[in-house]
């Protein structure tokens, strides 16, 4: 299990598009991903879910991947969330 804290940047923030894509990104994995932000956690491969955690710029939020491609699913997702799309 691999936890890491994660601060969203970039020029979209998480908005639908952006949400829609990180689910798809996340669906890529076997692992579960799950991401928290103060007492809310949602499955990232869940696009409502994603939404309801209401995520803007300089958010903090946390990732929870268990499994067996979980490094390669934070790595990607990491890098996904730090530089945001429009």
């Amino acid at each position: 299990m691999i936890q890491k804290k994660i601060v969203v940047g970039g020029a979209g923030c998480l908005r639908a598009k952006s949400a829609a894509m990180l689910v798809y990104k996340t669906g890529e994995f076997m692992s579960e991903i799950y991401m928290s932000k103060g007492s809310r956690s949602a499955n990232a491969k869940s696009l409502l879910g994603v939404l309801s955690l209401v995520i803007a710029c300089d958010d903090t939020v946390e990732l929870t991947v268990t499994g067996p491609d979980e490094e390669l699913a934070t790595d990607l997702l990491e890098k996904f969330l730090m530089d945001m799309p429009e």
